[in-house]
């Protein structure tokens, strides 16, 4: 990993892994992460706290809507809780209430069936784009202009501050949610 670190404009490994076939690299640049090790999956914790994968078989349109029926959080906050569903984040969440056009803000015990079914298909939907784009081409993380190649192409929400809905037209707008920026189109996401 010294060669990712050695040049000016390249990526900064903070964490390299030697195994016997290369070597696995971490670079945090927003320094959100965190390594740690433990002897077996049994002995971490802080899995155990993780909920239901959401590109797992066993996470269901059933099951979402069972998870939203019992929080009265809004449903942004509700999806961001890794101890409830793992493997939404920020963009993933407002890419997937942009595309079941649901308010980001309105409490999860409010959606209806349908619109509980509707955001299951969108969060499995895009999350399994996301995997896409990160698998083809291979990620290039030496290049530091890497992002998930064509990922931006994809989003409807995310970091699309004033330019116009692409289903209704309206400019997407950014609120805060605890403490998170959340882009949403108020026009047509109700």
């Amino acid at each position: 990993m010294a060669q990712a670190n050695a040049k000016p404009e390249g990526v900064h490994v903070d964490v390299a892994l030697e195994f016997g076939k290369g070597v696995l690299g971490f670079a945090d640049g927003r320094h959100f992460g965190r390594v740690h090790a433990w002897e077996s999956a049994e002995a971490c914790r802080p899995l155990k706290k993780l909920g239901m994968d959401a590109i797992s078989r066993d996470f269901t349109a059933v099951f979402l809507r069972a998870k939203l029926a019992a929080s009265k959080r809004p449903v942004k906050e509700f999806l961001l809780d890794q101890a409830r569903i793992a493997g939404i984040g920020n963009i993933y969440s407002c890419e997937a209430l942009w595309h079941a056009a649901l308010d980001p803000r309105r409490p999860a015990e409010s959606l209806s069936a349908k619109e509980s079914e509707k955001l299951h298909k969108a969060i499995v939907s895009i999350l399994w784009r996301a995997l896409e784009c990160c698998l083809d081409p291979a990620p290039e993380f030496r290049d530091p202009d890497w992002w998930f190649q064509g990922l931006d192409k994809t989003l409807r929400a995310y970091q699309r501050e004033g330019l116009p809905c692409k289903r209704c037209g309206r400019p997407i707008q950014r609120i805060e949610q605890s403490g998170r920026s959340t882009y949403c189109c108020l026009g047509c996401q109700k």
